[in-house]
């Protein structure tokens, strides 16, 4: 468990200090969110940390990017084990609105790539350690320079039925904050 914890410090030491030092980072967030897991009961919690390293942007109200994620995942079970580590690359795509004097937009990343420290969370269980990180959430941009924002989402991990098992694991509701550099 120690190495666990080490390896997830180490992770995002080395993120924060690919984001700082590229010049094709455009965005940094910090999530965290708990919610009941789907058909079973008790709660999946999450901590994650998000990085936007490329925007395409292809219009005024559409934006495709390319980013990293890693993320802690815990289960309020006494199953063992009952927390793992994703690393996920994922495309993504916003789309924007401008409604009451914001900036607003929906976000949707699919099919991401990921591998899952371990395959099993609380009563969940998937076939292998490679998954793909789903997320569907929408927020709003702060400030007069729109910069900073915030949004909530839904995030799913599976393996998209390469493979069965492929229970899923899920944090539907997390709060995210982030700024643009």
């Amino acid at each position: 468990m120690v190495n666990k914890y080490r390896s997830l410090r180490t992770l995002l030491a080395l993120v924060v200090s690919i984001v700082s030092t590229s010049s094709y980072a455009v965005e940094l967030a910090i999530s965290a969110g708990i919610a009941p897991q789907p058909d079973e009961s008790y709660n999946n919690s999450l901590l994650a940390l998000d990085a936007i390293l490329f925007d395409w942007q292809r219009s005024s109200v559409q934006t495709l990017s390319l980013g990293t994620s890693v993320t802690y995942l815990k289960a309020d079970t006494t199953a063992n084990p009952d927390d793992l580590i994703a690393l996920s690359v994922f495309p993504e795509l916003k789309l924007f609105a401008e409604r009451f004097d914001r900036r607003w937009f929906f976000q949707v990343r699919a099919l991401g790539p990921t591998w899952i420290s371990e395959k099993h969370l609380g009563k969940r269980e998937q076939a292998m350690h490679f998954a793909f990180l789903a997320q569907v959430g929408g927020g709003m941009y702060l400030g007069a320079s729109n910069r900073g924002y915030i949004n909530v989402y839904y995030r799913h991990f599976s393996n998209a039925n390469l493979k069965k098992p492929n229970d899923g694991f899920d944090v539907p509701f997390n709060l995210s904050f982030g700024y643009r550099f």
